[in-house]
């Protein structure tokens, strides 16, 4: 009987090893790399929507400054300038009163400044910004924009020109304070910051990619050619999650082998299934918050590539549509207008398409139907059906109207090559709009 129990601890305890090693090789340490990975794969989500909601932040801020250059009152003066009907004096004394009722009127523009000839028209300064060291900006033929520090604020300074008759009579210099919209995106564990291109060139970072460095998890990305981002977080504070559920599942597994191997056992299982299950919904819920337009409530561009990717076998009809006079919709209307129209116009594509179509908002008020399977005739019914419902449920006191391109998208290797075959038809169909 002695002999009979030793050899029974001695089995009892091998088969505790034998659990043991299995326990930790073939559940916890698996179980952990899925963890962290989708850990990681929620950091890039929320990264990536940052620097989304950023750029949307800018898009709307040089949609102001257009706003500023193209008001026709003041720029048609110039214009007399130029022929010689007024002096510089008696331009810079028309413009001034209606270019600080044009600047007041945009959100976050607290700086601007109008040159014609080199020289400047007009100065609104609203926040008392010192003008030491501000110079003026080399003259454009397009919109340029970059961040700048002042003082240790942060503004964005947007340099936008001023067409005449197919010229540039002029161009204005403004700047919007970015430290609100800035504290917005940060929190006390995720900081995004505004670095220089060259930094990332410097240290051989890439773009759209995750970097461990000095503690913490860093992802870049970049805006523009002269304006890219980094979204960190402390390492620890991502994994804090996994490094609790670590301690907490040593600590079962070494008081649940005291007690019962098998319970234990299927607790850790169902303790393990439970925090993927949590993690894995976390993930789908930051993969749904960026593949959404978060005004419009349609698909984002990064949807678009995720869906190109994953449809490589299907076939559709891509129509890209490009709302007619928007701007002049937002110059007369304001923004908020001009955001309902955005909205309005998409509760129309939703209604108008298939449940296995996508509505896919492309940038400000161009918009992207990926009709399934849908021959060019089809293509062309659902825009009149579009066209239709518009005029039937508009209420707005305006029309609306639009332009469209159709092409035909079979691989995701050439999507973006479709879109310009789209954007060229699309330009075609407003060049026979200003001809009728």
């Amino acid at each position: 009987m002695i002999q009979f129990m030793k050899r029974t601890r001695v089995v009892f305890a091998v088969i505790v090893i034998m659990s043991l090693i299995v326990t930790i090789f073939g559940i916890f340490r698996p179980m952990k790399a899925e963890i962290e990975t989708n850990l990681y794969s929620n950091f890039s989500l929320l990264a990536k929507s940052r620097v989304q909601s950023l750029e949307t932040a800018i898009d709307k801020s040089i949609q102001g400054a257009q706003s500023l250059s193209s008001r026709t009152m003041i720029k048609n003066e110039i214009v007399r300038y130029h022929d010689g009907t007024v002096s510089f004096d008696a331009l810079a004394d028309y413009t001034k009163e209606k270019y600080v009722e044009g600047v007041e009127a945009l959100d976050g523009m607290v700086f601007a400044q109008r040159y014609v000839d080199g020289k400047p028209v007009c100065t609104v300064d609203i926040c008392d910004m010192c003008q030491d060291g501000l110079t003026p900006p080399e003259e454009t033929d397009s919109i340029r924009y970059h961040m700048v520090s002042i003082d240790g604020k942060t503004f964005l300074n947007i340099v936008s020109p001023i067409m005449g008759d197919s010229e540039v009579i002029g161009y204005d210099s403004v700047f919007y304070t970015f430290d609100d919209v800035l504290a917005t995106l940060n929190d006390s564990e995720v900081q995004l910051k505004i670095i220089s291109p060259e930094f990332l060139t410097e240290n051989h970072y890439e773009t759209e990619k995750l970097y461990d460095a000095e503690d913490r998890v860093y992802y870049f990305s970049n805006i523009s050619d002269e304006i890219s981002v980094s979204v960190s977080t402390p390492r620890t504070s991502l994994l804090s999650s996994l490094q609790m559920l670590s301690r907490m599942i040593i600590y079962r597994v070494i008081t649940g082998y005291l007690i019962v191997l098998l319970v234990v056992y299927i607790l850790i299982i169902r303790f393990a299934n439970h925090q993927i299950s949590k993690l894995t919904s976390d993930w789908d819920n930051y993969k749904s918050y960026a593949n959404q337009d978060f005004l419009t409530g349609a698909y984002s561009r990064l949807f678009l590539e995720t869906m190109t990717s994953d449809c490589e076998r299907t076939s559709f009809r891509l129509i890209l549509i490009d709302l007619d006079n928007f701007k002049e919709i937002n110059d007369r209307y304001g923004h908020a207008k001009g955001d309902d129209v955005l909205k309005f116009t998409v509760n129309i594509f939703k209604r108008v398409v298939r449940e296995s179509d996508f509505v896919v908002r492309y940038g400000g008020d161009e918009f992207l139907l990926l009709v399934r399977n849908a021959d060019i005739e089809t293509a062309e019914r659902l825009i009149d059906r579009i066209k239709e419902a518009i005029s039937e449920s508009s209420p707005f006191e305006f029309p609306i109207g639009f332009s469209y391109g159709i092409s035909q998208f079979d691989s995701a290797d050439d999507i973006y090559e479709r879109i310009r075959d789209a954007d060229k038809n699309m330009y075609a169909d407003k060049r026979v709009k200003k001809t009728e």
